[in-house]
Formats: structure tokens, C-alpha cells, sequence
């Protein structure tokens, strides 16, 4: 009880001290409990650091889900002939099946009705890989056999969500008639582009 009283009468006290009283009085409250004071410093600037790193991780992984789910494209789906069906394995277990490739084709002119008669307001995009092992050859010099070539219409790019970053995309003149264009993409040593 006596504690009390004599903590209420200090800080009773305290408001008749002076600005530079107060801070001299701190001083000696800090060299006469060093250790603690340090304690306190290092618990405070180690807990303002963690706090700060937590953050700054939380950030990233945030832009890092953003961007992965941004290449994609919003709100799309695809629609791939190459599907797997499970069938039941021995003990219970899942064992995948790969249909038959003349089963799996989509036609062309299949893919072409869907994209007639879907009834909703989006953009679709008809494309294909036709290799995943091409090489590209140029004067003396070719490339290693991984190059991608894929056939698609204008809106590929769109529904892919990827950009260009110089010249341009495919129009509808360029896909009804069937002229030899292409874009060549960022896995194209630069070494081999047509200036």
C-alpha cells in the first residue's frame, strides 16, 4: 500500500518537474538498470525487424501469386484433347489410362461450332502445339531441337494473358487466309531474329 501511495506522490510530482529534469531523471534510471535497459533495446529491435522482414515476405509472396495467376489469364479455361481417365489399380489404388490418340482429336471444325455456339459474352481462342522439338536454323547458325511452334488465331494472346513486346499480333485477315506469319517468342535467342 505504502508502494502505491509513494508511486502516485511521484508521478504527482512529476508534473511540476521541468522537460530537461524529466530526461535527466531517465538517464539515471537507465544507469542504474543497464542490463535491463539493454534487454529491452534488443527485445524492442529485434521484435521492429522480424516484424518488418514478415512483411516484406508476405509482399513478395503476394506479387509472386499475383503475377502467376495474372499469366494465365483472368477467368479462363481451356479445353485440351489430351486427357487422362483413372481406372482402379490393384489394392485400391488410382492407375492412369491414356485414351487413344483418334479418340482424343478435337477437330477443327468441332472447335470451330464450339466457339459458334457458346452462349456467353468471352473471348475464345483456338490454338495447337504442333512440336515441342523444332530447331531453328539461320545461315551457319541453329538452335538446340526445343523450340515450341504452336499454331493459334488473333486471340490467343488475349485469352493468354501475354504480351507483346514489339511488333504485332495476329488480325483476322491474317488467319482466314492463311498467310505465313509468325511471332517469334522470348525463347528465340536474340542472335537469330530478322532485323
Amino acid at each position: 500500500m505504502d508502494n502505491i501511495f509513494s508511486s502516485i506522490g511521484f508521478i504527482l510530482s512529476l508534473n511540476n518537474l521541468k522537460f530537461s529534469d524529466i530526461i535527466s531523471l531517465a538517464r539515471k534510471a537507465i544507469q542504474s538498470n543497464r542490463l535491463r535497459s539493454n534487454l529491452t533495446i534488443a527485445i524492442i529491435a529485434i521484435g521492429i525487424t522480424a516484424l518488418i522482414g514478415i512483411i516484406t515476405v508476405i509482399e513478395v509472396l503476394k506479387g509472386t501469386i499475383h503475377t502467376s495467376f495474372s499469366s494465365m489469364g483472368s477467368n479462363t479455361f481451356s479445353i485440351s484433347a489430351q486427357s487422362f481417365f483413372t481406372k482402379g489399380g490393384r489394392h485400391g489404388r488410382q492407375k492412369r489410362v491414356r485414351q487413344s490418340e483418334e479418340d482424343n482429336r478435337i477437330k477443327l471444325s468441332d472447335a470451330r461450332r464450339f466457339q459458334d455456339v457458346y452462349p456467353y459474352p468471352a473471348i475464345s481462342s483456338l490454338s495447337l502445339v504442333a512440336t515441342n522439338t523444332a530447331t531453328v536454323k539461320r545461315n551457319t547458325k541453329k538452335t538446340n531441337p526445343n523450340i515450341v511452334v504452336m499454331g493459334t488465331d488473333e486471340h490467343y494472346l488475349t485469352v493468354s494473358g501475354t504480351s507483346l513486346e514489339a511488333g504485332r499480333n495476329f488480325n483476322a485477315l491474317d488467319v482466314s487466309s492463311g498467310v505465313n506469319t509468325c511471332i517469334l517468342g522470348n525463347g528465340l535467342p536474340n542472335n537469330y531474329s530478322v532485323k
